[in-house]
């Protein structure tokens, strides 16, 4: 999660930070207002004061964690104070500057509020799937015994209720680092043992999602399942198999 060269130098990375800035978090308005609040003059003399401060260690925060960065939105969270009273001093100047209407500030509310709609409807997306395997899996299993999720790391137990796994021990992990995982057992290695050892520690269902990234599907995986268990219940878009019938 640490500051690494090769990140701070990668153009991509600071596009992607900035598409995480106007869609997650500040919203168009924000990134316009930002700037116009950081400039603010103060009788015509540009001050420096706690926001700026503020900002730099943000800042500076986000350098030694680029790799977090990169990898989580979260890790732009702390922005958001600063970046507030930047927001809110810019929103002062527009209002007060000369040429902008009583009416204008209006209209410009309502623009700032479709932006910020916009942005965080992905948020309420939902993934159909993951909601209808889950209700299917209660109406199947009322006594919410264990369950796995595949592909690896695929980030929806939540959604189940019931106690499992998902297989996130090695997911996302380049060749190199498993490697040097010498206290990783091999059944924690998404595959055959993983699940017969998942199994002996109470598994009882496995639930294959198949409408996923060619860069997160596990084939391999949905073919042992398909070869070694009878399928509870097929859909589309997802299998679940039960782990305690085992296919001849």
């Amino acid at each position: 999660m640490w500051f690494s060269p090769g990140d701070f130098l990668r153009p991509g990375n600071y596009s992607l930070i900035l598409n995480r800035l106007l869609k997650d978090h500040l919203t168009a308005i924000g990134l316009v207002l930002l700037p116009l609040g950081f400039f603010a003059t103060e009788n015509g003399r540009f001050r420096w004061n706690l926001f700026h401060v503020w900002l730099g260690a943000v800042l500076l925060y986000f350098i030694l964690v680029s790799g977090g960065n990169l990898r989580q939105t979260y890790y732009q969270i702390p922005l958001l104070l600063p970046a507030a009273g930047f927001i809110g001093l810019g929103w002062d100047r527009l209002s007060q500057t000369r040429g902008i209407s009583r009416a204008t500030v209006p209209v410009l509310v309502i623009i700032f509020l479709v932006l910020a709609a916009w942005g965080v409807q992905p948020f309420f997306e939902q993934y159909r799937p993951i909601l209808d395997a889950a209700r299917k899996l209660d109406e199947i299993d009322a006594g919410k015994q264990p369950v796995i999720i595949f592909p690896p790391g695929y980030g929806c137990l939540y959604y189940f209720q019931r106690p499992g796994w998902v297989g996130r021990e090695t997911f996302g992990k380049p060749p190199w680092r498993l490697r040097m995982m010498t206290k990783v057992s091999p059944h924690d290695f998404p595959g055959p043992l993983y699940v017969e050892n998942r199994r002996e520690r109470g598994a009882r269902w496995t639930v294959y999602f198949d409408d996923i990234s060619p860069g997160g599907a596990r084939p391999d995986l949905k073919h042992y399942l398909e070869d070694n268990y009878a399928a509870a219940f097929r859909s589309e878009g997802y299998t679940i198999y039960d782990l305690s019938s085992q296919l001849p």
